[in-house]
């Protein structure tokens, strides 16, 4: 789990986003899941996993 998410743009506020965290070093595969909100509390099931470019 992440410690540290912080959400920025880059170039064009109405078109980009970019989103880092910090994780503990232990982790060697990281990545995030993208989703439109829906009415329930559940995670939706369409998510899309984006693989995470790690850096030390």
């Amino acid at each position: 789990m992440p410690d540290r998410i912080v959400l920025t743009w880059t170039g064009d506020t109405t078109t980009t986003q970019t989103v880092t965290w910090r994780t503990s070093t232990d982790v060697s595969l990281a990545y995030c899941e993208i989703a439109e909100a829906e009415a329930g509390p559940q995670f939706p099931q369409r998510a899309r996993r984006v693989n995470a470019d790690t850096r030390a």
